[in-house]
């Protein structure tokens, strides 16, 4: 069993949001179906997250999204248990999103300018 995980920053427009964006981290684990007891047993350990089966593919999913979950058990985690290879650079990424946000800087043009630089450079569009 090889866990696949993702982290992910999702911008998407807003108009109830001040600056028009809502942004958000993500942490993703995809499995075949027969893993689904490993997923299901992430939301138990880390205490957090959620637990998705996709009816149209034989695929679990473990995901995250909550700020405060991300902050306080999934960043923690990873640094504990570093990851390895191009999604070190992601996970990297993905604090530097999360550092911005936990000083409010997505709630400004600059701080959004800053996330939205940060996320095109991030998983398939990484070229380093």
């Amino acid at each position: 069993m090889t866990a696949e995980g993702t982290f992910y920053v999702n911008i998407n427009k807003n108009p109830t949001y001040k600056m028009g964006v809502g942004i958000q981290i993500k942490f993703s684990i995809s499995q075949h179906s027969r893993d689904s007891y490993l997923l299901q047993s992430l939301i138990e350990y880390l205490g957090c997250g959620k637990f998705y089966s996709r009816t149209n593919r034989e695929l679990v999913e473990f995901v995250v999204v909550n700020f405060k979950d991300m902050e306080k058990k999934v960043l923690p985690f990873f640094h504990k248990y570093p990851v390895l290879g191009v999604k070190s650079q992601n996970f990297r990424d993905l604090v530097l999103v999360a550092d911005i946000m936990k000083d409010e800087g997505h709630k400004t043009e600059l701080g959004i300018q800053q996330i939205l630089n940060i996320k095109e450079k991030m998983n398939s569009k990484r070229q380093d």
